[in-house]
């Protein structure tokens, strides 16, 4: 059970003012004011390419759920919309395609994960099932890269395998 008589957990209360006062900390929410005697915060966190410096120049290139999925009415959500929508290698798609064909590259193995694959690269319960998913589409994208140099060198092998001559013809 995980209930005291002195906690609450406001979810959902975004904190339009904080402030101290004499005796408490005040806190401003669209449901009024809550005084406290002292504060826990969790912050949460948002799935949003564009918010990290080394991955802004790339995010208008990823296809989101937003790009890929239209929910029912009434069940739309602007923070899961901003969710990558990953290849089957948690790999990132093109919003455009042919725009940016090297996102492919690039694997998503995080949190922002989660819409695409379920709770996989965040969850150690998910691993035994992500990882595989992870190799085999690494692996598979490898090979790819290399197989036409590799069919190339296979059939320009030119090394008989048993001589056309054999000692007993001499």
């Amino acid at each position: 059970m995980t209930s005291h008589a002195a906690f609450h957990l406001h979810t959902g209360a975004p904190w339009l003012d904080a402030r101290r006062d004499d005796r408490s900390a005040v806190i401003a929410t669209p449901d009024g004011e809550h005084r406290f005697d002292f504060l826990i915060c969790g912050t949460g966190f948002d799935v949003d390419l564009g918010l990290r410096p080394e991955l802004a120049a790339i995010a208008p290139h990823v296809r989101t759920w937003r790009d890929a999925y239209a929910p029912p009415a009434g069940q739309d959500n602007s923070r899961l919309e901003r969710y990558p929508y990953l290849g089957p290698g948690f790999e990132l798609q093109e919003r455009d395609p042919g725009a940016a064909p090297w996102l492919g590259r690039i694997r998503l193995f995080n949190f922002g994960s989660t819409l695409s694959f379920g709770p996989s690269g965040s969850s150690i319960n998910g691993m035994k099932f992500a990882v595989p998913r992870l190799v085999e589409g690494l692996t598979r994208d490898l090979f790819r890269a290399e197989a036409d140099r590799l069919w190339q060198g296979l059939t320009a092998y030119d090394t008989p395998e048993f001589p056309m001559r054999f000692a007993r013809d001499r």
